[in-house]
């Protein structure tokens, strides 16, 4: 591919990411890190990882930034601080171990995780089948103030480790147990999983940067489209049901695995 062709991938794929995150709050990791390791795939895995994390941050952030001034929503904060900052630690972790695994270890294990999601998100669908409010099931608040302060460190931690480790940004981890265990509206997904991750992957965009393990390159040109993509995110998120793009995720994720597994 030619490099102009290569910046309008990386554009259209920063636009996609946006609308993903604001729609139903994963960081936009799985599809920035699939694509890339499709039109980059001379380019060392781990430079790609540490950027994706730092699209990832940029991404969450304006996700959230999105959702405050159009949406005119704010999340928990004691809740979100007390998940990110159990998440901030798991980050760093993640990213200790990154920097000593090899990179064909590290790209089968995000291939793994892929396969993992995967299997969540088609069992979601299979029992919601036969339910016509399927895209309203979780939407009962919980006491997120008097939540288990174990179990948010708990949950932040473990997708933190996942976020450092594989240049995810944890959402995909975050949102399974935002709905059941804490039973955030699946309406306000996308607000607080964000507001976790643009402060949970930090450490891991830092440490990262310390290496020089970063592409500044495509991390501008996949942010230029997080600024197109986010506010239509926002828009869909009030108004379509999150089945829509949990469909499309799950044929991105299926063909996705297969590539990095078997090609």
């Amino acid at each position: 591919m030619s490099t102009l062709s290569i910046f309008f991938v990386l554009l259209i794929l920063g636009v996609s990411a946006g609308v993903v995150s604001s729609f139903v709050g994963i960081g936009g990791g799985v599809i920035i890190l699939s694509i890339l390791y499709w039109i980059l795939p001379s380019v060392d895995p781990k430079v790609l990882l540490v950027s994706s994390l730092f699209i990832v941050l940029i991404n969450a952030s304006f996700s959230v930034f999105n959702f405050t001034v159009f949406a005119k929503k704010r999340p928990n904060l004691p809740f979100v601080i007390k998940c990110a900052f159990s998440m901030m630690i798991g980050t760093t972790l993640g990213s200790l171990l990154m920097h000593e695994l090899p990179s064909v270890l590290i790209k089968k294990f995000f291939a793994i995780t892929l396969i993992v999601v995967l299997a969540h998100m088609i069992w979601k669908r299979w029992s919601l089948r036969n339910k016509s409010n399927a895209s309203t099931r979780y939407q009962v608040k919980g006491d997120l103030t008097n939540a288990s302060s174990m179990a948010v460190a708990a949950v932040g931690f473990t997708a933190g480790v996942l976020a450092g480790l594989t240049g995810l940004g944890g959402g995909i981890l975050l949102i399974p147990f935002f709905l059941t265990l804490f039973r955030i509206p699946i309406k306000a997904i996308p607000l607080y999983s964000n507001s976790v991750m643009c402060i949970g992957v930090i450490p891991g965009v830092i440490s990262g940067m310390l290496s020089s393990h970063v592409d500044l390159t495509v991390v501008a040109s996949i942010s230029s489209g997080i600024l197109i993509g986010g506010p239509i995110g926002v828009k869909l998120n009030q108004r379509l049901p999150a089945y829509v793009v949990e469909i499309i995720l799950i044929l991105i994720l299926m063909a996705t695995s297969i590539k990095i597994l078997f090609f």
